[in-house]
């Protein structure tokens, strides 16, 4: 046992992969979408969001049929995922693409603020659990040579209903090191060796590994935390500033405004000041490409392409077909339409 403790004193080296049926997303992602916040979070040109995940995966699962390598190794890459990756912690790139709501932001950001309440809800209270047992099997043991046997026993039954109770099975959680801290609370709070003597050196060491895996954890879940709070604040900007764009350009083409102009009032009068507004058009067109995120961008875009007919039509004099076809209208009403559609986050 005290080996085993002594092998878990001792920092795997991390492997970055991915699986195979992922390279093409990652390269799509590397190479052909924009930033939305860092590097983690971006959308495409038709406004797709996608975003960056890390997963440890068991490394029994890290074949060379399965995963192409992403960390650098002078070693060829089917040979290094061919043996038994027993001293290193592999973890898994995932490229996410957000698809309800066709893809929508704010499904986006219900997506980002789901995986924060799984971390926040279920990991940490978890390793609260851990840290507090850890604590108080380290009082029990004070005078070790005090303790009972029916002690140990009742410490053990404790152990694994603190665990229970907080939904933490060591047979059924993926991340090692969690699986690793679990078993070693469980062996610790029996107060015995693998030959089953009791031995305060060997618990206390067992302890030990425990505690400084599950601050180890703790830490991970603070930077997990800090990276999804940015990307959902990234979303939420990306969101407010597409939607003020587009309220804009829809104001701007009101009854009142655009449509009441003398050229679109007076379709069939000599034409004044036709550059100026057709400037005024481009501009609310050149608005409308600025967003970057679904619905969002394809809604400004749609519109964009109205205007742009409106323009085409103005330079030619052909005001009368703008006003018949109602133009403005078209395009006030595609703006009309996200924007109330998917003016709340979070629907009833």
């Amino acid at each position: 046992m005290q080996n085993r403790i002594e092998q878990d004193r001792r920092p795997r080296q991390e492997v970055f992969v991915v699986s195979k049926n992922q390279e093409e997303l990652l390269e799509y992602f590397t190479k052909h979408c924009r930033f939305i916040y860092g590097p983690d979070l971006k959308a495409d040109i038709a406004g797709n969001i996608l975003y960056r995940t890390w997963h440890q995966v068991k490394r029994e699962k890290v074949e060379p049929e399965a995963y192409s390598l992403l960390s650098g190794t002078r070693e060829k890459e089917q040979s290094y995922l061919a043996r038994p990756l027993t001293t290193k912690l592999p973890y898994e790139l995932r490229i996410n693409r957000v698809r309800k709501e066709k893809g929508s932001v704010e499904a986006g950001i219900r997506s980002v603020e789901h995986a924060l309440e799984t971390e926040l809800e279920k990991e940490r209270p978890q390793m609260g659990m851990v840290r507090g047992r850890i604590s108080e099997l380290f009082d029990l043991f004070t005078d070790f040579s005090e303790v009972t046997d029916e002690q140990l026993e009742e410490a053990v039954g404790e152990t694994h209903r603190r665990l229970a109770n907080v939904g933490f099975d060591p047979q059924k959680v993926v991340l090692e090191e969690k699986e690793r801290m679990a078993n070693w609370l469980i062996k610790a709070s029996g107060g015995k060796d693998s030959i089953e003597r009791k031995n305060r050196l060997i618990i206390m060491m067992a302890l030990e590994a425990a505690n400084r895996r599950a601050v180890k954890r703790e830490r991970g879940i603070g930077e997990t935390v800090s990276k999804f709070v940015r990307m959902r604040e990234g979303l939420r900007f990306e969101r407010a500033f597409s939607r003020e764009i587009l309220e804009e350009v829809r104001e701007r083409l009101g009854p009142q405004r655009m449509p009441a102009h003398y050229l679109f009032k007076y379709p069939e009068k000599p034409p004044q000041n036709i550059g100026i507004v057709a400037g005024i058009l481009n501009t609310s067109r050149w608005q409308l490409t600025q967003p970057h995120v679904k619905p969002y961008r394809p809604a400004g875009m749609e519109a964009g392409e109205v205007l742009g007919e409106v323009v085409d039509l103005l330079r030619e004099n052909r005001r009368g077909e703008i006003v018949e076809r109602e133009l403005f209208g078209q395009a006030r009403g595609i703006l009309e339409e996200v924007l109330d559609t998917h003016k709340d986050i979070y629907p009833k």
